[in-house]
């Protein structure tokens, strides 16, 4: 069964992370043998969850260590192997992470975020006609995901596609018109095909009329941008302190 799991762009399964700073791996008793199985996976879940929290990609590269142990001890779940290849993914090992994804998707072929992720990887790489095929299976099975959608029209704009990339983005509002990062997304393929007045019109509603938005550091920062590429620098400063 899949459990929780923190990080901005990714949604990890497991146990949630506190606060405290991660111990390292010497200090996990796995050989103790008052500790169960299931207690150690969850210190060793908890502990890759913490390092993947800081960003760093060092503490990543130790996350894959610390995931790879829970893969051996739980005998290779759903779970584990999904969190690995994020780990894998935050490290930088996009091959690892593509081939953990596919793990994933081999036992439980629902979970669409490892579908997305190795969309993005594949897309990131250059192998658009892959990744595409992967996001149209996912809507496939879930027409109203916006996060499989916001990547589509990502890919597109990657492609250098902007026109299909606005369309699905269009498309995408018609199903669900409050996700700030489609408003980004449809942005950000404004700003590439130089028109900022668009850019900076749809921003703009998404800041004065999504729920959250006003708290959104992201969606400020991409105004900001496009303030700046308009030689408006103090508002683009204004934005960027927001």
């Amino acid at each position: 069964m899949r459990g929780l799991f923190i990080i901005t762009a990714f949604s990890l399964a497991g146990c949630a992370a506190s606060q405290k700073p991660p111990q390292s791996v010497a200090d996990v008793p796995v050989s103790d043998a008052s500790v169960s199985t299931m207690e150690t996976v969850d210190t060793l879940t908890t502990m890759g969850v913490q390092l993947l929290g800081s960003g760093r990609q060092v503490d990543a590269a130790r996350a894959v260590e610390l995931f790879e142990q829970v893969l051996q001890m739980d005998g290779g779940t759903a779970t584990s192997k999904y969190n690995l290849a994020v780990a894998h993914h935050r490290a930088g090992n996009a091959t690892d992470a593509i081939r953990m994804y596919d793990a994933t998707l081999g036992m439980e072929p629902s979970w669409l975020e490892a579908e997305l992720h190795a969309a993005r990887l594949l897309a990131q790489d250059g192998r658009y006609r892959g990744a595409l095929m992967r996001l149209r299976r996912a809507i496939e099975q879930d027409p109203e995901n916006l996060d499989l959608r916001v990547g589509l029209v990502d890919v597109y704009r990657l492609m250098g596609d902007h026109q299909t990339a606005i369309s699905e983005a269009k498309q995408a509002l018609s199903i669900n018109a409050n996700s700030i990062e489609l408003y980004r997304s449809m942005g950000a393929t404004y700003v590439d095909q130089g028109e900022l007045m668009l850019a900076r019109f749809v921003l703009q509603k998404a800041l004065d009329t999504l729920e959250g938005a006003r708290n959104h550091a992201g969606l400020h920062e991409s105004l900001g941008s496009v303030y700046q590429l308009e030689d408006k620098l103090l508002l683009a400063r204004a934005f960027y302190e927001r």
